[in-house]
C-alpha cells in the first residue's frame, strides 16, 4: 500500500472511530431520530446529483434502503443516547460481521470452518463480559438496541451483495433520501423540543450534524469503496477494526468514559473474534 492510501485508511479509522463521540454529543442537542433524519437530510442535498434510477434494481435497493437507513441508524443514534460509555457501542457494533456469516448459514447454508466459529464464539463471548460490565449492565436498553442495529447492518449487508456494481454515492443518495422523511416524521411523533433544539443550537452542534453526514458517510464510505477498487480485501479488512479501538479511545478522552477491566477484556476478546471471522471471510472472497 502507497503512502498515500495508507494515510488515506488511517483518517478513516480515525473519522469511524470518533463518529461515535460525535454521535454523543449531537444526541446531548437534538433528539436521535431528529438528528438523524437532519443528517440524512444534508446528505442528501449534497449527494443529490447521484441521485438516479437505477434500471431492475430499485425494489433491492429501496429495501436496502429501509433496512440500513431507516431501521439500523434509529438502533445505533437511539443506543448511544442511552449509553453512559460510547467504547463499548463501537465494539458490539461490529458484531455484524459474524451476525452476516451466522445468517448467511441460516438463510443460504453457507458452509463454515472451524475457524470462523472459532472467531464468532470468541467474539460472542467477549460480548458475554462486556454485558456483565456494571458501567454497560447498567444501560442494558443501550445493549439491546446496538445489537439490533449490528444485526440490521448485517441484514443490510446480505442485500446490498446484490447492489456491488451500483456506485457507493448511489447508494448513499438513495438511503439519504429514502430516510430522512420517515425519520423526521417519526421524531415529530415520538420525541419532542425539535424546534426548540434547531434555535439553540451552536455552530459545535452543527459541526457535529455535518461531521456525521459529509465525514463519515461521504468521505469515510468513498475513501473505503476507492481502497476496495484498488487492493484486495484481506488488506483493507483488517484495518478497519482500528475502528472499535479508536471509538473507545474517544470516549475515554472526550467524553470522560470509565475503561474497566471487564470493558478491556471483552473488547479484547470481541475485537479478536470479529478479526478471525472478517480475515477467514476476506480470504474465502480473495480465492
Amino acid at each position: 500500500m502507497t503512502l498515500p492510501h495508507l494515510i488515506l485508511i488511517l483518517s478513516i479509522n480515525v473519522i469511524w472511530g470518533m463518529m461515535y463521540v460525535a454521535g454523543k454529543l449531537g444526541v446531548d442537542q437534538f433528539e436521535p431520530l431528529f438528528f438523524t433524519g437532519l443528517r440524512f437530510a444534508l446528505l442528501t442535498v449534497c449527494l443529490l446529483p447521484f441521485l438516479r434510477i437505477v434500471p431492475g434494481r430499485m425494489k433491492r435497493l429501496l429495501t436496502f434502503c429501509v433496512v440500513m437507513g431507516v431501521l439500523h441508524y434509529t438502533f445505533i443514534y437511539y443506543a448511544i443516547d442511552h449509553a453512559e460509555n460510547v467504547g463499548s457501542i463501537a465494539i458490539l457494533s461490529k458484531l455484524s460481521v459474524p451476525f452476516s456469516v451466522i445468517l448467511a448459514i441460516i438463510f443460504f447454508g453457507e458452509k463454515v470452518g472451524a475457524w470462523r466459529i472459532a472467531g464468532i464464539a470468541t467474539a460472542l463471548m467477549g460480548v458475554l463480559v462486556i454485558g456483565f460490565d456494571p458501567v454497560v449492565f447498567n444501560n442494558l436498553d443501550s445493549v439491546v438496541m446496538v445489537l439490533a442495529a449490528a444485526l440490521m447492518f448485517s441484514i443490510a449487508a446480505l442485500i446490498v451483495k446484490s447492489l456491488k456494481d451500483v456506485n457507493v454515492f448511489t447508494i448513499n443518495a438513495w438511503i439519504s433520501a429514502v430516510s430522512f422523511g420517515p425519520l423526521l416524521g417519526l421524531s415529530f411523533i415520538f420525541e419532542e423540543g425539535q424546534m426548540n433544539s434547531l434555535v439553540t443550537a451552536d455552530w459545535f452542534d452543527w459541526s457535529m450534524l455535518i461531521y456525521s453526514a459529509v465525514l463519515v458517510s461521504i468521505f469515510g464510505h468513498g475513501g473505503v469503496y476507492y481502497l476496495l477498487q484498488r487492493y484486495p480485501i484481506s488488506l483493507i479488512t483488517p484495518w478497519l477494526l482500528l475502528v472499535p479501538i479508536i471509538g473507545v479511545a474517544g470516549g475515554i478522552l472526550f467524553l470522560g468514559d470509565e475503561m474497566t477491566w471487564r470493558l478491556g477484556i471483552g473488547g479484547v476478546l470481541t475485537i479478536a473474534g470479529i478479526a478471525i471471522v472478517s480475515l477467514r471471510e476476506a480470504q474465502k472472497k480473495a480465492v
